[in-house]
């Protein structure tokens, strides 16, 4: 959001409009409330015939769920960072222009408070994420692992901005400096590795885990080269070239 008026406060100080302010509020809480009923009903509903299978369906949805979330994190930032007008209605207010300006003040996302952070993705999750859990079967092994994973990706999706904004701290807190030494969460350093000219690698922004391997296989870059070519209405040349000059290879 942009600071264009003078600082109001509901659950923290805030300087854009008090309508945004409280939908995001509201998403905040409807989306916690909301993952809680969804924990609680799938704990209390296993089918008892996958319970013996837990023990492995547990950590292998968990981990697919991260590495979801941490792709999913990566294509809204690549289409954000690429693709679009930040005078778009909607989008480009409130999810094109904060990725563009961020990149000429990093540490502006250090200034926002935690609803300010958070509110946009569980706006998001609320009206796609949550609808996703219609598409997984009920019960069975499938119907488990599916609703796991999904739940996951929800976890990731609401800490992506947060983990974000630590990324730009100059002195995170220590809790932070051990989920971001353990490879948990995506590190300063690992970060770093976007914010270098021309702004063209290393889009996945919860675990960073996906970065090395969209990089290796040139996904984003290769993605960007199709959708120039063959989607009407795109610009032809690339949005760090035109921005910086640069040509990005895959």
């Amino acid at each position: 959001m942009n600071e264009t008026s003078p600082t109001k406060w509901l659950f923290g100080p805030f300087a854009y409009s008090t309508s945004a302010r409280l939908m995001e509020v509201a998403a905040i809480f409807l989306f916690l409330g909301g993952l809680a009923l969804l924990i609680y009903r799938m704990v209390t509903s296993f089918d008892p015939a996958v319970v013996e299978a837990l023990y492995w369906v547990v950590p292998s949805a968990i981990f697919a769920g991260l590495l979801f979330a941490d792709f999913s994190s990566g294509m809204v930032h690549w289409l954000a960072d690429n693709f679009g007008d930040e005078d778009m209605p909607l989008l480009g207010a409130n999810f094109i222009r904060p990725f563009r300006e961020h990149h000429t003040d990093p540490k502006g996302i250090t200034r926002h408070d935690f609803v300010e952070v958070n509110g946009n993705n569980c706006i998001v999750l609320l009206l796609f994420g949550f609808p996703m859990l219609l598409l997984v079967p009920d019960t069975g092994l499938i119907g488990a692992f599916g609703e796991i994973l999904l739940l996951t990706h929800f976890v990731g999706i609401f800490a992506t901005n947060q983990i974000h904004k630590w990324s730009h701290l100059e002195n995170p807190p220590a809790i932070v400096r051990g989920l971001m030494a353990s490879g948990l969460i995506m590190s300063v350093k690992h970060h770093e590795v976007h914010h270098t000219v021309p702004h063209d690698r290393y889009y996945c922004i919860t675990t960073g885990w996906m970065n090395p391997i969209l990089e290796k296989i040139g996904f984003f870059s290769r993605a960007e080269r199709f959708l120039r070519a063959y989607c009407p209405g795109v610009d032809p040349l690339p949005h760090a070239q035109r921005k910086h000059g640069f040509t990005s290879e895959g």
